[in-house]
């Protein structure tokens, strides 16, 4: 009998840590930190696995790599993307096995399907035929403009992200309330490898100007390198906002809008704008936000704003993966289950809420 164990990531907002056992292998999906620093999953009771896939480059999926020594050193099977955020250090070459951006595949010695997830560059959900199906969506998004959405195919379980448990508000108006607070300048502070490039697409559509960071920029020189990575409608305008960005040591204005990294003002360009600005800075954060960051204080001390732009599932974006895969199982990842409770309702018999799953063979 095939089963599934939970080490983390379900029942709060903690580390992605999963781990299925069939087909005689031991296969672990991701292996995170956060969001808060130094939150690792408790690996004391696992044992060796013959596999590591990951999902995508997020810290809190691929933080907590350096413990992969505490499962056996397995393998490590992720996109090229994905591995140019990891530090050879960490996983040396001879140990990285590439995964395609959508395609057939195996894993372990296993079939196994991928498909781009919309929410990060390289990212993926992976389906494994092990009982009677399975996937790992990892975090996903159907809305984005930027980063294609490959539908999964039918399975028997499936974990699945569940981020946003019971907010239903489309990214649309989100924008909206985003664009008309940034009116007058903003700091968008965007993690890494993640919405910023939507986002500034999203002002170009609206003919409003926004300045990219530095580290930004390199991104999306990344994002246009790549084939079948991003839309051709966003390719070209990718490439019209990096023309239009000024020289890299013009002094920043008030009245700007810019949007860089990283995401909570702890290091990178955002940081060193905190530092430079002061309280001039307007910082506007969309994501989630860990305690003890710049971040954190300055939303305390009314020093700035938050306002959500959508990069994981809403609501009914779960309930419609559900019903194209058909799952008769599904694991509602990354949420903690009080601001799920409408979710849950909804997905009825499906939900399972337990560490320790059985597969159906």
């Amino acid at each position: 009998m095939a089963k599934l164990t939970c080490v983390s990531g379900v029942g709060d907002k903690s580390p992605a840590c999963f781990i299925l056992e069939g087909a005689g292998k031991r296969i672990m999906f991701d292996l995170g930190e956060g969001p808060e620093p130094g939150v690792f999953p408790d690996l004391s009771k696992v044992a060796p696995c013959d596999a590591i896939v990951l999902s995508h480059a997020h810290i809190d999926h691929i933080g907590a790599l350096h413990l992969n020594d505490q499962v056996g050193s397995p393998p490590v099977y992720a996109t090229e993307l994905t591995f140019s955020a990891i530090p050879i250090s960490i996983i040396p070459p001879e140990r990285r096995k590439i995964l395609p951006l959508y395609g057939s595949c195996m894993i372990a010695g296993i079939k196994a399907q991928t498909g781009r997830c919309g929410h990060a560059p390289g990212g993926i959900w992976v389906y494994l035929t092990i009982g009677k199906g399975f996937i790992y969506s990892g975090d996903w998004s159907a809305e984005s403009k930027l980063l294609p959405y490959d539908q999964p195919p039918q399975a028997h379980m499936i974990v699945t992200d569940a981020s946003y448990g019971d907010r239903n508000q489309s990214l649309s108006v989100q924008f909206e309330a985003i664009a008309e607070a940034a009116k007058n300048g903003a700091i968008l502070s965007v993690p890494e490898m993640g919405r910023g490039p939507e986002i500034a697409i999203a002002f170009w559509n609206k003919k409003i100007p926004v300045r990219l960071g530095p580290d930004l920029c390199q991104e999306i020189r990344t994002l246009l390198s790549i084939e079948h990575l991003i839309s051709d409608e966003a390719r070209e305008i990718l490439r019209r906002i990096l023309q239009k960005q000024p020289e890299i040591d013009a002094p920043y204005r008030e009245d700007e809008i810019i949007i860089t990294t990283d995401a909570n003002a702890e290091s990178g360009h955002s940081a060193e704008l905190l530092q430079e600005l002061g309280d001039q800075a307007k910082f506007i954060f969309t994501g989630h936000v860990p305690d003890n960051t710049p971040a954190q204080q300055l939303l305390a001390e009314n020093k700035a704003r938050w306002l959500p732009w959508n990069v994981h599932p809403r609501y009914q974006d779960v309930l419609d993966q559900v019903k194209v895969t058909k799952a008769e199982t599904v694991v509602p990842a990354f949420v903690n289950f009080k601001n799920a409770q409408k979710l849950l309702f909804a997905l009825g018999d499906v939900a399972s809420t337990d560490y320790e799953i059985e597969l159906s063979e």
